[in-house]
C-alpha cells in the first residue's frame, strides 16, 4: 500500500484550528505542536461502529513526527482496500477542510462525462468519487458528476479563507499542448466551469506530488519541475 504522507497546518495557537470543542475531531498530542503530518492514505473502518454516532470520519491530531491518521466510513469506500486502490486524503487545509479521493465501487459500464468543452465515453473499472470532509463537524460532502476529473493526482481544494464557499480544480495538462485546461466545481452554485491558459510546461509529461492551497490559490507539485499555481482570481504562474 502506498505509504506516502502530507504535510498540513492544521493547528494554530496550541489548538485545532477552526476545530471548536465539540467537534468529533481528537486534539490529542498534536494540539501542542502548530502542524501535523497526515497520512495520504485514509483507514477504512470496519463498520460505522467504529466512529462516533452520525460521523462520517474522525481525524485523531499527533505530535510530528508521529503519523495523523484520517479513518473513514466504509459510506464512503465500500469496496476492499488493496495496494494499488484505496481511498487517498489529496489536500487538506488549516480551516479543517479535507478533499479525499474514494472510488464508489466497481462500475457496471464506460462512464459518461457531458462538459461544454468535453464529451465523453470512458472505460473505467470503478466509479469516480470526490469528498470534501468537514472536521469542524465530522461530515463529508460527495461532489456531484465526479466522472469530470481526470486524473486524482491533479485534483486539489481552494477554501474560502472565511470558511464559506470552497473550489475544488483540477489542472487539465497534455504534453504539446499549447494550452492547459482548469476544470473547477463550485460549491458556491454546485456549477463546473473551465479556463484554458498558455501550458507553462509543454515539452514534458507533469507527475504531480500532490497540490496544497495558500491564500485563496492552489499549488500543484512536480518536484521535477517545481510549482504550477492558480489563483482564481488572476491567472497561472
Amino acid at each position: 500500500m502506498a505509504s506516502s504522507s502530507m504535510c498540513v497546518t492544521t493547528l494554530s495557537g496550541g489548538e485545532a484550528s477552526a476545530l471548536p470543542p465539540d467537534s468529533g475531531v481528537a486534539k490529542g498530542a498534536g494540539a501542542a505542536s502548530g502542524w501535523v503530518i497526515m497520512a495520504s492514505v485514509a483507514v477504512v473502518c470496519a463498520t460505522d461502529a467504529d466512529l462516533s454516532a452520525g460521523a462520517d470520519f474522525s481525524v485523531d491530531l499527533k505530535m510530528p513526527p508521529h503519523i495523523t491518521p484520517l479513518k473513514i466510513s466504509p459510506r464512503l469506500f465500500p469496496t476492499a482496500t488493496v495496494s494499488h486502490h484505496f481511498p487517498e486524503v489529496l489536500a487538506a487545509d488549516a480551516s479543517g477542510l479535507l478533499l479525499l479521493h474514494a472510488d464508489q465501487g466497481p462500475a457496471a459500464g464506460p462512464i459518461f462525462v457531458d462538459l461544454p468543452g468535453r464529451s465523453e465515453a470512458k472505460p473505467s473499472a470503478f466509479l469516480p468519487g470526490y469528498f470534501v470532509l468537514d472536521a469542524n463537524n465530522s461530515t463529508s460532502f460527495s461532489i456531484p458528476n465526479a466522472e469530470n476529473f481526470m486524473d486524482s493526482d491533479k485534483v486539489g481544494l481552494i477554501p474560502s479563507p472565511d470558511g464559506g464557499p470552497y473550489v475544488v480544480a483540477e489542472l487539465q495538462h497534455a504534453i504539446g499542448r499549447s494550452e492547459v485546461t482548469i476544470l473547477e466545481y463550485k460549491s458556491v452554485d454546485g456549477t463546473w466551469a473551465e479556463h484554458t491558459f498558455d501550458n507553462p510546461v509543454r515539452d514534458r509529461r507533469l507527475a504531480p506530488h500532490g497540490s496544497f492551497p495558500h491564500n485563496g490559490s492552489i499549488w500543484w507539485v512536480d518536484l521535477s519541475v517545481g510549482l504550477i499555481g492558480w489563483d482564481r482570481l488572476t491567472t497561472m504562474y
